[in-house]
């Protein structure tokens, strides 16, 4: 018999929010929520197959894309011991049947009552204490990073006020500029009328050297003035540009390193998944299957070619909890035989493992039978 278990995985502050919300809602509204418990989702498959020797009845039903595969032979896949302890031999049963009464079977249901009782208790207890150590990782993110967006808001706004500023003071100046020359063009004239006024009295030659001399400093001088202040101002937008590129790349690296710590999270979310995925098929192959090659009593009927998928889902405690048949031959007696062969087999063995046993529990488990 062979067996394969099917398994079905900066930026702003805003998004970061918006994800550990979605986080939050998911631990307080999911399946196992002892508030509200709504249907759970469609469930991959881990398949466990068995031949031995029939023929085909109907065609087989799809599988589910991922699988879990349990390699022929006791010694296939060699698991850790300490993935779970080896199933309990099986019970002997009593020879005589009036030791088996009424008494000691309300006994042995009370007891199983109770460790499943305690169980989903300590369950309950483990579940409410991570929810509560959420929120809190929650609510302090929460603030840290309306902390961080109110001190950027802050620094923009005065950034902002900085750049008007700044732009004012130019606007001032250049103000200040037109109106100098606007006085230097009427001290050029009174000047030149000055000249004009002492060139009647005196030499009109000298005078008017004299005048074209000052006129030429003064000149001089406003075209120096100009200079300095179409330097002063091409310095400061240079420094305000640079400024503004500084606070992008700052924006940049910021997002880069969000970005980089979410991948990082996805990661290790992966590899855990990957990690219990292997180890649910390491525990189906060495502890389900061969309680079910055990348990099976192949018909007479069962010829080569017939094919039989048996679909269990487990509860907690190993017990099969639903059966689905799904068979290929036409033949009753072959479909049945697999069916009971799971049923008989039945409870399971569970691991201890918490990522593991919510792998199997979460799940539809696979059988399949073949007579060949």
């Amino acid at each position: 018999m062979t067996g394969r278990p099917m398994m079905r995985r900066p930026g702003a502050v805003l998004l970061s929010v918006v994800l550990h919300g979605f986080l939050l809602l998911w631990l307080l509204l999911g399946p196992d929520s002892s508030k509200t418990k709504e249907p759970p989702p469609q469930p991959d498959i881990i398949e466990a197959v068995m031949l031995d020797d029939p023929q085909v009845m109907r065609p087989p039903a799809e599988e589910a894309p991922q699988s879990i595969e349990v390699a022929p032979g006791p010694s296939a896949i060699k698991t850790p011991k300490a993935l779970a302890p080896p199933p309990k031999p099986p019970a002997k049963p009593l020879k005589k049947k009036a030791l088996q009464g009424p008494p000691l079977e309300q006994k042995e249901a009370d007891l199983k009552a109770e460790r499943r009782s305690k169980a989903e208790a300590s369950m309950a207890a483990q579940k409410e204490k991570t929810l509560r150590e959420a929120r809190a990782r929650l609510q302090a993110e929460t603030q840290q990073k309306a902390a961080l967006a109110a001190q950027e808001k802050k620094a923009e706004a005065e950034r902002h006020e900085e750049a008007a500023g700044r732009k004012a003071a130019e606007d001032a100046k250049l103000k200040s500029q037109l109106a100098q020359e606007k006085k230097q063009k009427a001290q050029k004239e009174a000047l030149i009328k000055e000249a004009k006024e002492k060139a009647a009295a005196k030499s009109a030659q000298e005078d008017a050297q004299k005048a074209e001399l000052l006129l030429k400093q003064k000149a001089a001088e406003a075209k120096e003035q100009q200079r300095k202040a179409e330097a002063e101002a091409k310095r400061k937008s240079e420094e305000l540009q640079k400024q503004k590129a500084e606070e992008a790349q700052r924006k940049e690296a910021l997002q880069a390193s969000m970005a980089q710590e979410e991948a990082h999270r996805r990661e290790q979310a992966k590899a855990v998944e990957a990690q219990a995925e292997k180890a649910a098929q390491i525990f189906v192959n060495r502890y389900f299957r061969p309680r079910v090659e055990q348990a099976w009593l192949k018909p007479v009927s069962a010829v080569s070619g017939m094919s039989c998928k048996i679909q269990v889902r487990l509860q907690s405690d190993g017990r099969v909890s639903t059966v689905e048949a799904h068979c290929a031959g036409g033949d009753a007696a072959f479909e049945r035989s697999a069916e009971a062969a799971v049923r008989k087999a039945a409870p399971f063995p569970m691991p201890h493992d918490e990522q593991v046993a919510a792998q199997l529990l979460g799940q539809m488990v696979t059988f399949r039978f073949s007579p060949e």
